[in-house]
């Protein structure tokens, strides 16, 4: 009978550490905050490159021949078309939507990829932009 609650003690104990361990470990970990690290990467400039529509047949706005930067800059959006300032507005980032706040009302873009390099965005179309490096 005693080598029974031995080998009984040896596992509850096993168990007993593995739980503590496990429980400091959860605890001293951050949370990931995907809001955070995306609104980090968007910080920028970036240049629009490709817009994909939805329904076939649209034509093609004005803006794909232009060169169109979209700059990052804290909670500011700043929207540039051949290197005339268009808009200069708020965002925020909630969710892995990029939410454009006018004077007076919001859009969002669903955030589809996001990198160093590209971000892609989704609303009723898709925009493809590529960040631009440092000089």
């Amino acid at each position: 009978m005693q080598p029974l609650l031995c080998i009984l003690y040896q596992v509850m104990k096993y168990y007993f550490l593995t739980t503590l361990l496990s429980l400091i470990i959860f605890a001293a970990c951050k949370p990931y905050n995907s809001t955070e690290k995306n609104k980090e990467l968007l910080q920028g400039k970036w240049r629009l490159k490709e817009i994909s529509y939805s329904s076939p047949g649209m034509e093609k706005p004005k803006e794909l021949s232009d060169v169109v930067y979209l700059s990052f800059v804290g909670d500011t959006i700043i929207e540039e078309v051949n290197g005339q300032l268009q808009r200069k507005d708020l965002f925020e980032v909630k969710n892995y939507n990029l939410i454009w706040v006018e004077k007076g009302s919001s859009f969002a873009f669903q955030i589809m990829l996001l990198n160093d390099s590209v971000l892609s965005l989704k609303s009723k179309n898709t925009w493809l932009l590529e960040k631009e490096k440092a000089a």
